[in-house]
């Protein structure tokens, strides 16, 4: 259970999630049958980059990202639940973790122009079917027993996504 830090002027700081996952391909999957419509979500390889954030990825082609151990993570979301003028300190929260997710978002592209470049080469290709994710299409996600889960709604979310594959 999370817990909340209540302040006497009604501002309430609650941890912001350091994880988020990424679709940045119509096509391409990893390790996984090209026919298969399984959408297991087993993960297939991870690395630990130089400034702590983990990249993962899963055989559906879902690239997960996991802040918590660099800049980019362990940032709180301050709420204000007063009446009357939203403190200073709530607005610049706001526009704080509005910069926080567009540094994940350009990392994350970064790491994805990686690995489907290193793709291209050895394969001698073009990429195929790029997306070009933006803020709204982060997906929450939690690891267990070496996949990843999505709570339901983004499941949906991710089906009208990859359901041209």
């Amino acid at each position: 259970m999370l817990k909340h830090k209540i302040s006497a002027n009604r501002m309430v700081k609650r941890p912001f999630t350091d994880k988020l996952a990424l679709l940045p391909s119509e096509t391409y999957i990893f390790d996984q049958d090209p026919h298969s419509d399984s959408l297991d979500f087993r993960i297939v390889g991870r690395r630990r980059l130089i400034n702590g954030v983990e990249a993962i990825a899963t055989n559906i082609g879902l690239l997960a990202f996991d802040f918590d151990s660099s800049d980019l993570g362990n940032f709180e979301i301050i709420d204000f639940n007063g009446s009357g003028e939203v403190p200073k300190e709530v607005m610049s929260n706001n526009e704080a973790i509005f910069n926080l997710q567009a540094n994940r978002l350009r990392m994350a592209m970064f790491v994805t122009a990686c690995i489907y470049g290193v793709h291209a080469k050895r394969s001698n290709t073009s990429l195929l079917g790029p997306l070009y994710p933006t803020l709204d299409d982060f997906f929450n996600w939690v690891e267990a027993d070496g996949y990843i889960m999505l709570p339901s709604f983004e499941i949906k979310r991710l089906k009208d996504r990859i359901g041209a594959r």
